[in-house]
Formats: structure tokens, sequence, C-alpha cells
């Protein structure tokens, strides 16, 4: 099977139609369902051994999982929490939760 098809397939599985398989999307959606190690690998593979368009479109995908992946949504939410409260009640507001 080419990338292309192991894309669309890989995105099927996950409930995305064609439209919804385009880089950013994909990687977000195994990224938030810790899946993303199956993307990773397929790039990896098209990477190493695929033809030029392959390799090219495993650039762009692999650029969307790493934008996936240093995107940290609970980390923006503590540092929002946070900024919300006065400085008083941040403590404790916080007390016990590790962060």
């Amino acid at each position: 099977m080419t990338l292309q098809q192991n894309l669309a397939a890989l995105a099927e599985r996950w409930g995305l139609n064609e439209a919804e398989a385009e880089p950013e999307t994909l990687a977000w959606r195994l990224v938030e369902q810790g899946e993303a190690a199956e993307l990773a690998q397929l790039l990896e593979e098209a990477a190493l051994t695929g033809s030029r368009a392959e390799r090219a479109l495993a650039r762009e995908y692999g650029a969307a999982l790493d934008d996936a992946l240093r995107f940290d949504p609970l980390s923006e939410w503590q540092a929002e929490a946070f900024c919300n409260c006065g400085e008083e009640a941040q403590g404790e507001a916080f007390d016990g939760w590790d962060f």
C-alpha cells in the first residue's frame, strides 16, 4: 500500500472522512487519542523507502504531528487557571493538585 492509502485507512479507522484526513486533523485526532505512534511509524517508513512524492507527504504529515505533540492542552489550561485566580487564592485553590 502507498502512504496515501495507509493514511486514508488510518483516518477511516478513527472515524474521519477523506476530507478530514488532512495532516493537521489526522495528527490532532491521533495525538488526542494517544495513538500517534502508528502515524509516526507510517511516516518513518515512507521517509526511508517511499518515492519522492511519498517522502514529501511524510514531511507534511510529520510537521503536523510535531505541532500536535508540542501542544499540551492541560498545561495551557493550568496556566490560564493560575492567571484567573487571585494570588491569595492561588495556593488554596490548587492545594493537593500534582502539577
